[in-house]
């Protein structure tokens, strides 16, 4: 709950926000926060600003937002210095995570961390992208867009989507908001390492853009067979800030009931791994099957 307070703050207006905000300092209060709340820190300061509010958190606030400008300043050359490397020998690339929504979305580089520096490489790609990437350990290439397995198809559908974009000299390109929006939520809902409030503010930041086609998403969505994923995590969203979250895509997504097997298949990801019953290798060849068949 503490973490839901955060994003109250930083997501709802005017009073509402104030009094979460307030809430949230007099029972946890910065000294006391958790991974969970950390990065929501910058997002609170940008709010308490616009607001107008006179609070004697402000200063730290604005220190924790100017140490993440700056440790992404550092990070952003290095994702460069690979990108370059990376166009030089002829690989199409996509950013993803943290320098995508950073670039696109949240257009501030103190808002939001980028590290780990996430890049897709196209699959076909004849050089070997590992050996070019050179010695940065915070850049991690990756050859798959989603864990669920990704027919083609659906895979050269989001390429063909991708929006071109600059990371300081080099040239790369980046999902288009309803597919960043999808990429976002799965990636979110199943637990990963990165703490589950900083992914539900990258999906409000991405929904306050404006710019989702909700048709694209739910479309996209029943294609991959995970309309439940991406229902399940916007309703989260809606009850982490008390309000209506993407109506018009959770309308969309709305329809038959999902199969046996989509349940089943949500709820092992959903779980942590020492819960799961299986090892993740049988249910990932499987998955993968089933969505070439989709």
């Amino acid at each position: 709950m503490s973490a839901e307070l955060l994003l109250r703050g930083a997501f709802l207006d005017g009073r509402a926000a104030l009094d979460a905000w307030n809430t949230w300092y007099a029972g946890t209060g910065l000294d006391a926060a958790g991974p969970e709340c950390v990065g929501l820190l910058p997002l609170l300061h940008r709010k308490l600003e616009a607001l107008g509010a006179d609070h004697p958190a402000l200063k730290r606030l604005k220190g924790v937002r100017r140490r993440i400008w700056l440790e992404n300043q550092i990070a952003l050359r290095d994702a460069a210095r690979v990108l370059a490397k990376l166009e030089a020998a002829g690989i199409e690339t996509l950013v993803l995570g943290g320098l995508a929504l950073s670039t696109g979305y949240y257009r501030d580089a103190g808002l939001r961390s980028i590290r780990p520096i996430e890049i897709l490489v196209r699959e076909r790609a004849h050089a070997d992208p590992i050996a070019l990437r050179g010695s940065e350990p915070n850049v991690v290439l990756r050859r798959r867009l989603l864990y669920l397995g990704c027919p083609r198809r659906i895979a050269d559908d989001w390429w063909q989507a991708s929006t071109p974009v600059r990371v300081g000299e080099a040239s790369s390109r980046a999902l288009c908001p309803a597919d960043q929006l999808l990429h976002t939520l799965i990636n979110g809902v199943r637990r990963r390492k990165v703490p589950f409030a900083l992914w539900m503010a990258d999906a409000l930041v991405i929904l306050a853009d404006g710019r989702v086609d909700c048709a694209r998403a739910a479309g996209q969505a029943g294609e991959l067979r995970i309309k439940l994923f991406v229902r399940r995590a916007l309703e989260r969203l809606s009850t982490a800030l008390d309000c209506a979250v993407a109506p018009e895509l959770l309308e969309r997504l709305k329809g038959p009931r999902e199969s046996r097997m989509d349940r089943l298949e949500y709820e092992y990801f959903t779980h942590l791994r020492a819960d799961r019953p299986l090892p993740s290798w049988p249910v990932g060849l499987y998955r993968r099957y089933r969505r070439s068949r989709s």
